[in-house]
């Protein structure tokens, strides 16, 4: 009888989610017309999920890794859903029925919940709408899976981060084969992971218009984010000379996106690596000659970086003018911002005409407000004191959190993606939860090993 009670708690959560699905379909047979069959796919979309989540818990955790590392614009197939969005709502399921798995409560959970209530009341006084519940929805996910990351198993989130990885490895060959010149019938292959060969060509102008590596990860902003913490997971979590070639390719690609919020955050990270953990040294540095002489000998990335703040920098001087107007955008408003229903986020015409500061903590105001704002700085003040302590404990330790202080020193502070693009928000949630959950450092049990042998 307790076995039969204790299975039924198990169970619980599974039932009722069937259920949930269940009846939406019936309804939606009955209704019939397009929104009839696109609500029967979201309904064996779901009950295929709840399976997967039930049998294999862990396909989640590496499904979401794969998309996010390797197509993170992916939607769910026949919908508008973003992947990203539904897999960031299976991790939380996965963790709430997985026996392994279990939450405690802590700072990072406390200071979710905080942001995402604080969120909810500028979305409910700047005005609900359809558009605006989405865009909160998006970023709640994505911010909220600090929480379930930080729950897995250490061998589970290990794995996880190799998935991750591999999938970025394989997301960037496929970008430099775009930016190579890829015939049409591999660009058209691509559609099939959100790429538009027609529309996701992405280029800078400089003193020429140059190319930017993007392929499936259609921003290379967001690309150049995506491929800086997949160098560190590779840091970290491979060993010999398969982290050797993730890390030259994945940080070639970097580089190539043209991402100066990405590059100097790289170069961030490789400085306060150096200060915190005295291991390595020499193996940093020489990465940092090797990225220079990788600068020196592509002209496009040679010339991106030497025309910064110059006279050709038309971003600088967007930039300035953002925050100039700034004041004057947000008059009024202040207190909860202009509403999360913005048009000028997603349509890259009407940004430019508006052109809002490319900064995370000014666009956090403008689009959720003053208390939104402060409550934000708040939490990256504490997470950057947190991690400069923690930074010192061991060698994975210090790449973490190094780029965890890197990402809110540079890359939050001079882009935008990760306030309002889900992918950019998702990779910084996931390197802030691996940073409360570094691995044990590998080096040493290879070391041990090899003294055992001898």
């Amino acid at each position: 009888m307790v076995g039969r009670m204790n299975r039924l708690a198990t169970e619980k959560p599974v039932i009722i989610i069937g259920s949930l699905i269940t009846v939406p379909v019936v309804v939606a047979i009955a209704a019939g017309g397009l929104i009839g069959r696109l609500a029967v796919v979201l309904a064996v979309l779901g009950l295929a999920g709840v399976y997967v989540i039930k049998k294999h818990p862990h396909a989640v955790a590496y499904v979401f890794a794969a998309t996010l590392g390797g197509a993170p614009y992916l939607h769910v197939p026949a919908t508008s859903l973003p992947a990203l969005l539904a897999l960031s709502a299976g991790l939380w399921l996965v963790v709430l029925v997985g026996r392994e798995f279990q939450i405690r409560p802590g700072g990072p959970e406390f200071a979710v919940l905080a942001l995402g209530l604080v969120a909810l009341f500028s979305l409910v006084a700047t005005g609900v709408s359809g558009r605006a519940l989405i865009e909160y929805t998006a970023w709640g996910a994505a911010t909220s899976v600090v929480v379930p990351i930080r729950a897995l198993t250490e061998d589970v989130r290990a794995r996880m981060m190799r998935v991750f990885v591999a999938s970025a490895v394989v997301g960037t060959t496929v970008a430099m084969i775009v930016l190579a010149g890829a015939p049409r019938p591999f660009l058209t292959a691509l559609e099939y992971f959100s790429y538009d060969p027609d529309a996701n060509v992405r280029t800078v102008v400089g003193k020429s218009l140059t190319s930017r590596l993007s392929g499936t990860y259609l921003e290379p902003n967001v690309a150049g984010l995506i491929l800086l913490v997949a160098v560190l997971a590779a840091v970290v979590y491979l060993d010999g000379r398969w982290r050797l070639l993730a890390a030259v390719i994945v940080g070639a690609g970097m580089m190539l996106t043209l991402s100066r919020a990405a590059i100097g955050t790289a170069a961030v990270v490789g400085l306060l690596v150096i200060l915190r953990s005295k291991e390595h040294r020499r193996s940093i540095v020489g990465a940092g000659i090797g990225a220079c002489a990788f600068v020196l000998a592509v002209p496009s990335v040679r010339s991106r970086l030497l025309d910064s703040f110059g006279p050709n920098d038309i971003g600088l001087a967007d930039r300035r003018s953002s925050i100039r107007e700034f004041p004057s955008l947000l008059d009024g408003h202040w207190t909860w911002g202009l509403g999360w229903a913005r048009p000028e986020f997603r349509n890259s015409g009407m940004g430019q005409l508006v052109n809002f500061a490319s900064n995370g903590p000014l666009l956090t105001i403008y689009r959720g407000g003053l208390i939104l704002g402060v409550l934000v700085v708040l939490v990256g003040l504490l997470l950057l004191i947190r991690s400069w302590v923690q930074a010192g404990r061991s060698f994975s330790a210090a790449v973490l959190c190094a780029g965890v202080m890197a990402f809110l020193l540079v890359a939050f502070q001079l882009d935008f993606p990760i306030v309002n693009q889900t992918p950019a928000t998702a990779i910084m949630s996931l390197l802030v939860a691996l940073s409360f959950a570094p691995p044990p450092d590998r080096e040493p049990v290879v070391k041990e090993k090899a003294a055992a042998n001898a």
